[in-house]
């Protein structure tokens, strides 16, 4: 958004500069009482989707802790969750106290996508309860041809009749910082996530767990090139075809400082990963554990017991012997684009873990979602 300047001298028109506009908060309460004008918490508005609707590109959306009926991103637009309804900063949202969710209520799906939905990030959101029925794709996301940043984010209890549980991501290029994949299912592949029309979203400090698919427990990728890094899937389960974690169909996606433990499907020689055998190539991972084992650089041989602290009671966290310490590439470590640090600094490696604690303890970064601390 831009405001320009203008003065006029007689007949001559000067423009003295372009400028950037202070971008515009609106508020979002489902408890509110006040006239909705949403300009301030007293006034929120009701509906999260209303918000969206009347916000421009630019806008921010601070969105008080409740549950929320569906909604349509917007490109531009920032929808952040994780208030108690009384901040002033955006950085005082806590997700984890003041938890927040996006229903599809059982009935249709959380959220869809517009288009491109450059510069849209949803943060601090429990997506839940989304469902399609077949041939639907992605029960509780569905993104089509988007560029859109979810952080902290988790998605469960979402259901699809056709394929991706969580999400279906149908081109462009998302991004997933710290967020958690569990108890999602799908009729067809792809538990949490399936991939096509040659989409390439990235995965950071991510959890998939406890997701369920006829093909591909955790993930589906038809065509397309998703980037993991320091993720988790486990524990995962397809109940018909092969691959109990990952179906790379071309190949073409890459894991680093991944583990991908206790998956399973009816074909156990793809519990972990399985790619189509005419194709001739095969899914690149580096320094990462394959509970079957895995040809690339810095991985750990066949049989690594990752060593979870709880995994029955869904704790991922590393026990102080687990054989994933310091074995990590921190140069593989991505910028931290989206400021989980708080500290305005973009450019510096991603400084925490999923649980939001230092993402380098030791001599050396962990594999998988979470880091070691004493």
């Amino acid at each position: 958004m831009f405001k320009k300047i203008t003065i006029t001298f007689g007949f001559c028109v000067l423009s003295l500069v372009t400028v950037p506009a202070r971008a515009t908060v609106l508020y979002v309460d489902s408890n509110a009482t006040g006239t909705e004008t949403g300009v301030r918490w007293d006034d929120a508005h009701r509906s999260l989707a209303f918000a969206i609707a009347h916000a421009t590109s630019g806008d921010q959306i601070w969105v008080a802790a409740g549950t929320y009926a569906r909604v349509t991103l917007k490109s531009g637009v920032a929808i952040i969750g994780g208030f108690s309804g009384t901040e002033s900063a955006a950085s005082a949202s806590d997700p984890a106290k003041n938890i927040t969710y996006i229903s599809g209520g059982g009935t249709s799906r959380a959220i869809t996508s517009d288009g491109n939905n450059a510069a849209t990030t949803v943060r601090g959101f429990h997506i839940v309860e989304g469902r399609t029925r077949f041939p639907g794709m992605g029960g509780g996301l569905l993104l089509e041809n988007s560029s859109a940043t979810f952080v902290r984010c988790s998605f469960s209890r979402n259901v699809s009749g056709g394929s991706g549980g969580a999400a279906a991501i149908l081109g462009g290029s998302p991004s997933f910082v710290n967020c958690r994949f569990f108890g999602n299912e799908s009729r067809g592949a792809g538990g949490a996530v399936f991939v096509r029309h040659e989409a390439s979203p990235t995965f950071v400090n991510c959890l998939f767990h406890h997701n369920t698919a006829k093909e591909a427990g955790a993930i589906s990728v038809l065509t397309g090139s998703p980037t993991l890094i320091n993720c988790t899937i486990a524990d995962n389960r397809a109940t018909v075809g092969k691959a109990g974690a990952l179906f790379d169909t071309l190949g073409e996606s890459s894991l680093r400082n991944c583990i991908v433990w206790n998956n399973t499907c009816p074909v156990s020689v793809t519990n972990d990963i399985f790619n189509h055998p005419q194709v001739g190539r095969i899914t690149a991972v580096s320094h990462s554990s394959i509970q079957g084992g895995w040809s690339g650089d810095g991985n750990l041989p066949a049989g690594s017991n990752p060593r979870f602290v709880d995994a029955l009671s869904g704790d991922y966290r590393l026990k102080a012997d687990s054989p994933c310490l310091n074995v990590g590439l921190q140069s593989l470590l991505p910028n931290d684009v989206t400021d989980l640090g708080g500290n305005g600094n973009v450019s510096e490696r991603i400084p925490s873990d999923l649980a939001m604690r230092s993402r380098i303890e030791g001599t050396g970064v962990d594999i998988g979602a979470f880091e070691w601390h004493p």
